[in-house]
């Protein structure tokens, strides 16, 4: 099951100037309770931060012709 008890991972796009925001909202609880708190500070929270800046690099690479700022 991973280790998340609750993962809600929404897309939102916004219109902005000549282009496009495309939102990403994240909610999430970590199971295991205080082991993952701490799980959470010591390597998830920086593996999710990670994630999403790969994400955002690569779609404002492949998308930078069109204005797409990705968040």
């Amino acid at each position: 099951k991973g280790p998340y008890a609750m993962w809600h991972h929404e897309h939102f796009i916004h219109e902005h100037k000549n282009g496009v925001v495309l939102e990403d909202r994240i909610s999430y609880l970590m199971r295991f309770g205080a082991l993952g708190s701490l799980a959470h500070s010591l390597l998830v929270r920086h593996q999710l931060d990670s994630i999403f800046s790969f994400r955002k690099k690569a779609l404002t690479k492949r998308y930078e012709t069109f204005n797409l700022d990705a968040v």
